[in-house]
């Protein structure tokens, strides 16, 4: 049938393109219906779930392959880790995503333990996911703390860039003005970023 050439013709480009690998992790009849990607609310959480699943979020280090390397890879959270989609959902360092992280534990399905990362990022995003003979899928409960899950996360993710890239407005600022960056002078001076006219 069509539906099974396609998606076999996913599976060999989930082999060719990493940016699909979680979008890999679904059961191939999910693959077929596609219930728990079209069947969303047109909450803007959904459409970074479906981005990231999709590999066409702004990711640094999808920003990196599509930049060339002009754009670094690393988390602009934690700032320890090159920022994949399994990094951005379980593995950045950054207290706030381990407490996000946390509260989202406790309100999903203890099988979800038992999923390897790249599984339980699939299942974040909205795919079924198979352990052994079991297909997980989540309930309209964990859907929804799953939704919240990437919310909170994306929301710090933007914070964190919206911070650097103060930083280094005022560093550059700064720079112009012949502020030394070390002493009395500038940002560490007062304390808080500023920008003057």
């Amino acid at each position: 049938a069509i539906a099974d050439r396609a998606v076999e013709i996913f599976r060999e480009a989930v082999g060719n393109q990493h940016s699909l690998e979680v979008l890999g992790s679904s059961t191939d009849s999910a693959l077929r219906r596609a219930v728990n990607l079209v069947n969303r609310s047109s909450h803007h959480a959904n459409w970074i779930r479906i981005r990231l699943l999709a590999g066409t979020s702004s990711l640094n280090s999808t920003m990196t392959r599509i930049t060339r390397g002009r754009r670094p890879g690393h988390c602009p959270v934690c700032k320890s880790g090159i920022e994949t989609v399994v990094h951005f959902l379980r593995k950045c360092s950054a207290e706030s995503s381990h407490d996000a992280r946390s509260h989202h534990r406790v309100r999903v399905s203890q099988k979800f333990e038992d999923l390897s990362d790249i599984q339980q990022c699939a299942f974040i995003l909205g795919c079924t996911v198979r352990r052994g003979s079991i297909e997980l899928t989540a309930n309209p409960t964990e859907d929804l703390s799953n939704r919240e899950l990437v919310e909170t996360l994306w929301d710090t993710r933007c914070a964190a860039l919206t911070a650097a890239a103060a930083e280094e407005l005022t560093t550059i600022e700064n720079v112009r003005l012949g502020r030394s960056r070390s002493g009395n002078q500038g940002v560490e001076a007062h304390g808080i970023a500023t920008l003057s006219n």
